[in-house]
Formats: structure tokens, sequence, C-alpha cells
């Protein structure tokens, strides 16, 4: 490797704290194991091309080394599972499109005219809001929502629920409760970046449906007062 002497870097992005990823499209690429390890390598800053292809598969192999798998099945699987920076440089090139990556600057060796690409996350945190989740439409849900209706009428003892008037209360809920944890993830971003460093995108999601659960509770009286104006005594 060469020395820390022997080059510098010039460093053009500076990652944000956090990023709110709004569409579906990002949790399938956060949550795709041949991605997995680049967001992991990447934790530490930005990575030369090859950086990334001695992180990645060193990751790889550490993950792999505490599977429940007989020696020559880890063998097989880490042979299967190793990348070359060629196929690194692929998937870096899907990942920027998305704005996930991003060419964090460049480093510069003495001696050497071409200067080599230094990649790094764009946040320290990525974070879910995908509206489609949240939002519930007469069109697409109507189904769905009857029968809702139809079960909160027994609950209730009340001859009829109104199903637009459902929908839009528990888009405005949803989207009330997902506002708020939004608010959270700002307010105390440096805090909460600290202590979520080594978590898992999927970890994290699923901290983020816990978060959204307590504030479900928190804030059932307001939903309960919404929903009252859908019932019909």
């Amino acid at each position: 490797m060469v020395g820390k002497l022997e080059y510098h870097d010039s460093i053009i992005y500076e990652e944000e704290t956090i990023k709110i990823l709004k569409d579906a499209k990002y949790l399938e690429l956060l949550n795709d194991a041949k991605y997995s390890p680049i967001f992991i390598a990447l934790r530490k800053g930005p990575l030369t091309i090859k950086e990334l292809e001695t992180e990645y598969n060193s990751i790889v192999r550490k993950d792999i080394k505490k599977m429940n798998l007989e020696d020559s099945e880890k063998k097989e699987l880490q042979e299967k599972m190793f990348r070359k920076d060629k196929t690194l440089y692929k998937y870096m090139s899907k990942l920027r499109k998305s704005g996930l990556i991003v060419e964090a600057g460049k480093r510069f060796k003495v001696g050497q005219t071409a200067a080599e690409t230094l990649f790094g996350r764009a946040a320290k945190l990525y974070l879910m809001d995908d509206k489609s989740e949240r939002t519930f439409s007469m069109d697409e849900d109507k189904k769905y929502l009857s029968f809702f209706a139809k079960l909160i009428s027994l609950i209730n003892d009340s001859s009829k629920v109104s199903v637009g008037c459902l929908a839009e209360v528990m888009t405005n809920f949803l989207t009330q409760i997902s506002e708020e944890t939004e608010k959270i993830f700002k307010t105390y971003s440096k805090e909460i970046t600290e202590f979520a460093s080594d978590m898992s995108f999927s970890d994290i999601y699923k901290t983020l449906k816990g978060l959204n659960m307590f504030l479900f509770i928190r804030n059932a009286s307001n939903f309960e007062e919404m929903l009252e104006k859908c019932i019909k005594k």
C-alpha cells in the first residue's frame, strides 16, 4: 500500500449527517447483500476502488466466518461472494446514479499525473420515508379500507364507518407520524449517527418501525378523535 506521505487526498464532498429517502427503490438497494459491504466499508470515509476491494472482501470473509457452515462450504461461498475491482466499479456506477454513493474526491500520488477517484457515502445515516406506505387511495386500497371499516363497525357497535373518511384520517395521521419521526432524526442527527454507526440498514429500519409505533401510541388519543368523525352511531 502506498505510504501516507506519498499521496494526498482532495475531498470535494462532505457527507450529510442524515439523508431522507422518499422512494422504495432505495430500500431494495440498501438491503441488497451485494451492496451492503460497500456501505459498511465506506463508514470509515472515502476509499479508492482498490481499497474498497480489500475492505469489501474482508467484510464478506468475516460475515461468512460467523455462519454455521462446514469449512468447505464457507470456502465455496467466499469464492462466490468475493468481488474484483471491475465488478465493484459496476456496483458503484449504479449506486452513484441512485445518489446513495458519491464521488467524494481524488487521490493524487507523488510522481503520477493521473488521480484515483475516492468514493464515499452520500450520508452517514439513511432514513427511509416511503410515502406510499402512508398514503391510502380509494382507487387502490378500496377493498382493504372497506374490510377495515367493517371491522371498526363491529368493534364499536356502530352502524357504518365512512370508508372515504377512514382513508383520509389514516393518511393524515400516518403523515403526521412520519413528519414527527423526520423531525426527531433531524434534531438529534449527531447523537443518532453516533450510536447507530455500526448498525445495518435493516436494523435501523426495524428501529424506525419501533419509533413509529411509539409515536403512534403517544398520539393515540389524537387518532381516536380523528377516527370518531368517520363513525356513525
